[in-house]
């Protein structure tokens, strides 16, 4: 009786379920232009403007949107390394707005600055209307929620310091 040698099958290997976030300057390009466009009410999933201030929550995703498309989650071909803004730690998000600052050139880091302060800017305008529609997303400048996450470390990567926000007057 002849004995076979069974070849030992290649191990497959897995995908990183978080891999390395990358930024390319093109799409880097992009999320400022699609930042500027979210600022200006445009829903460009959807295709239309709102009026300003009428979409909260649009308003409240800007922040990882800005971040998401930095690292090429518009395109197919980026998607696989792209920033996955649902499932990341506070760490990952400290580590992915670091590599974010360090890919931009220098007017991409001036436009990224002069969006957080925009950002802020308008979120400060929106806490102060008293009777703002979908008012569950007027969410506080903390750690604890996307919005803040998001906008806190970024502000910390790009070296930005924060409007402080204001007293209402009653």
């Amino acid at each position: 009786m002849e004995t076979q040698t069974v070849e030992p099958r290649p191990t497959q290997i897995e995908p990183d379920p978080k891999p390395e976030v990358r930024f390319l300057s093109e799409d880097i390009n992009i999320a400022i232009n699609m930042t500027l466009a979210d600022l200006d009410g445009y829903n460009h999933p959807v295709g239309f403007k709102f009026k300003k201030y009428e979409d909260q929550k649009g308003f409240s995703f800007i922040p990882l949107v800005l971040i998401a498309f930095a690292a090429g989650k518009h395109s197919d071909e980026t998607r696989a390394r792209s920033y996955q803004y649902d499932s990341r730690s506070e760490e990952e998000v400290r580590k992915a707005c670091q590599i974010f600052r360090q890919s931009c050139s220098e007017s991409q880091r001036q436009a990224v600055v002069s969006l957080i302060k925009l950002i802020r800017k308008e979120d400060l305008e929106r806490k102060a209307m008293r009777n703002l529609r979908m008012s569950q997303y007027k969410k506080p400048l903390s750690k604890k929620n996307w919005f803040g996450l998001n906008l806190l470390l970024l502000a910390k990567a790009f070296e930005v310091k924060l409007a402080r926000s204001r007293k209402r007057i009653r």
